[in-house]
């Protein structure tokens, strides 16, 4: 029976590895911190990495070699960490959303083309501020819409953006979307989604639920300006053209212990099954046709990170999600990305990690999972992949020789125009005044694969009728003749003007044709002794 068991287990496993893009692995350095967020393009030619080092690496496979380096590299908000990337549907532009009030909008080449509006952080009533008032959370483009995208705040608000109108005077606000509070007080939005179709959005609240909303639809959403108490005109924004909607369509209550920060939401791709990542070490399985009752639960997912992700693979039937690494073993490989099967709710496969598995995705076209990893000692990508089932993406640039470094890769400088300053040469370097030269000293000679073979020489100090400090003062060159206050500068200068006269080689290439002939004055003395 244990055999047969065993058989069936490694059946099992490997009818999954058929599937799982495993076989190889490629590793995307560079980051100083965790990478918090990954986005791949659409056609999968182009992968951005975020990181709570502020910046954000653009990597393109078609142009990228054995390296693995990015070709450009930008910083949106300086002293904000990146929380969520994604790509608009048509590839030619991308969403960046740091720990900032207004995400960004850039280009296909990271050029920044705007922001969002920023809110008025004194109006209580969120849907009278055209922008979010605190920092962002999440965020995520419309999967068809290349004009639309979403984005959640800790001010308690999800909004909806028209992207053309980014930079308009009226704003891009198009709506503003209120979760539904149990109780009345503040709350956050920590993460946001859309299904599939994009006719559905969710978003994780702090009070412990999930909350659906439809992304459209008049039944829904009513204007801004019903029911708006105007203040005095030199207060008020009087243009409320966007929407806004507080009545969600599905609700989980309870789904998550209040206070603990909802990381990631996501739908299957028929819009009945919801995933709710917490920070709590939960992964719940919900169905949206009834909301009263959890489907399955998953423990011991430990989770630091407020941006762990989860998601679905290509073909539906499976869902990942990543895992810390316990305490103080983070560079020992604990961290993993856990697979569970959507048919039977179960793991499957736990891939190990260096670091904290954080961010994750799974590109159809190519069928290479990307993971975002790392500590706050460092951070990087990993690219999973197999070279028979996976296509394009990482197979083109692994292949390619890393180009080599040449001497044509300098200036061409021009030995004939050189000028050469006493100082710049070794041989006339001299340390300054009260400080010993490179590689002198006791650090110098450890560091001399010559001197720190010989032993050290015991120097007795002859202290006779002068105190100790005077004693190394002097041997320093701080005082006594050595002292450079007490020295004349001009004979300093000097004393190089005879090797200077016997080797003008130093200065005749470069001076000996621009440098005029000097024409002295005469005196009406001197003219008239000559007369």
């Amino acid at each position: 029976d244990d055999d047969d068991d065993a058989r069936v287990g490694a059946a099992a496993e490997e009818e999954y590895d058929d599937f799982l893009p495993l076989k190889n692995e490629a590793v995307m350095d560079g980051h100083r911190k965790v990478v918090s967020a990954l986005a791949l393009e659409h056609t999968g030619s182009r992968l951005l990495t975020g990181s709570h080092d502020y910046t954000v690496k653009m990597y393109d496979f078609n142009g990228m070699r054995r390296d693995l380096r990015p070709f450009r590299e930008i910083t949106p908000d300086d002293g904000y960490p990146i929380h969520a990337l994604s790509w608009s549907p048509s590839g030619d532009q991308f969403l960046v959303v740091t720990g900032g009030p207004q995400p960004k909008i850039y280009d296909r080449d990271g050029r920044e083309l705007g922001e969002f509006d920023k809110g008025d952080m004194y109006i209580r009533d969120l849907k009278n501020t055209k922008g979010h008032c605190s920092p962002c959370t999440s965020g995520a483009w419309h999967p068809t819409d290349r004009d639309q995208a979403l984005t959640a705040s800790a001010d308690g608000s999800l909004r909806i953006w028209n992207v053309s109108m980014c930079g308009d005077p009226r704003g891009a606000q198009k709506s503003v979307v209120k979760p539904q509070l149990a109780r009345p007080g503040r709350v956050q939005v920590t993460s946001c989604a859309y299904n599939h179709d994009g006719s559905m959005i969710a978003g994780g609240v702090t009070d412990g639920t999930v909350q659906l909303f439809p992304s459209s639809g008049g039944s829904s959403y009513r204007n801004a300006r019903v029911g708006l108490v105007l203040p005095p005109s030199a207060q008020c924004h009087l243009d409320n053209h966007w929407s806004f909607a507080s009545r969600p369509k599905t609700t989980f209550k309870s789904a998550h212990a209040p206070g603990e920060s909802i990381t990631s939401v996501a739908f299957a791709r028929d819009g009945n099954m919801v995933l709710s990542r917490c920070a709590d070490g939960t992964l719940k399985v919900w169905d949206a046709r009834n909301a009263s009752k959890v489907v399955k639960v998953f423990h011991g997912l430990e989770t630091t990170h407020e941006e762990t992700q989860v998601g679905f693979s290509p073909n539906d039937a499976f869902f990942y999600t990543g895992v810390d690494a316990p305490m103080s073993r983070a560079s020992e490989g604990d961290g993993a990305l856990c697979v569970f099967s959507k048919d039977k709710l179960e793991m499957v496969r736990k891939i190990g990690t260096k670091g904290n598995c954080v961010a994750a995705a799974w590109h159809a076209r190519l069928n290479q999972l990307f993971l975002g990893c790392g500590d706050h000692k460092g951070g990087h990508a990993s690219a999973l992949y197999d070279d028979r089932r996976s296509e394009r993406g990482m197979l083109v640039c692994v292949g390619r020789k890393a180009r080599s470094k040449s001497n044509a890769d300098f200036v061409n400088i021009s030995l004939q125009n050189i000028a050469y300053t006493p100082h710049a040469l070794p041989m006339f370097k001299e340390p300054m005044p009260g400080k010993k030269a490179e590689g002198e000293g006791y650090i110098g000679t450890r560091k001399s694969k010559e001197k720190s073979k010989k032993p050290l020489q015991v120097q007795s100090r002859k202290a006779a009728g002068t105190l100790l400090t005077q004693s190394i003062m002097k041997e320093s060159g701080m005082i006594g003749d050595k002292n450079w206050r007490l020295q004349d500068p001009r004979e300093a200068i000097l004393r190089h003007a005879k090797d200077a006269e016997e080797n003008p080689w130093r200065t005749r290439n470069a001076y000996a044709e621009t440098q005029p002939e000097p024409i002295f004055h005469e005196s009406e003395d001197e003219a008239s002794d000559s007369d």
